[in-house]
């Protein structure tokens, strides 16, 4: 009778997670995403604009729609996405996806932050801490890469 009494609460919490859970991933609701790249081994067929060569990686750029209607086979597809933004606020940006700060550091007026977000699952680590999200910020222009930036500023 115990063990029936204990997975019926595991099962109540368990389903109670999956039909609970409102929090949603935030990437694509973020305001001023001009647009979006997956680097990949290869270029990607459904983009709105060739790929771009670099080395052994093609970098794959679209529009938010785009992303947005084809983003589980596109994560699948790709070691990495970078999003655009024209002007915004990189603490806005930080607070909308729960980033927490793990390293900063500013070259000539480019500053970059290595972050933790809980809505990305692929990481790397700096100093021994894990990041997941990668922000360049000069002047207006942000560039934010998931798991890190690879297709430059």
């Amino acid at each position: 009778m115990k063990k029936l009494i204990v997975f019926m609460f595991l099962l109540c919490c368990f389903v109670g997670t999956i039909f609970f859970k409102d929090e949603k991933n935030p990437f694509f609701s973020i305001d001023g995403i001009e647009k979006v790249c997956f680097a990949a081994n290869e270029k990607i067929g459904c983009f709105d604009v060739e790929g771009v060569h670099c080395g052994d990686l093609v970098f794959n750029f679209c529009s938010i729609e785009t992303a947005k209607s084809n983003l589980s086979e596109l994560k699948k597809q790709s070691k990495s996405m970078q999003l655009y933004f024209q002007g915004g606020d990189v603490h806005q940006l930080l607070d909308s996806l729960k980033a927490e700060i793990v390293s900063t550091s500013e070259h000539e007026g480019l500053m970059v932050f290595n972050c933790y977000t809980p809505y990305e699952q692929s990481c790397v680590y700096v100093e021994n801490k894990k990041v997941n999200l990668q922000i360049a910020v000069e002047g207006e222009k942000i560039v934010a890469g998931f798991p890190v930036i690879l297709t430059g500023f």
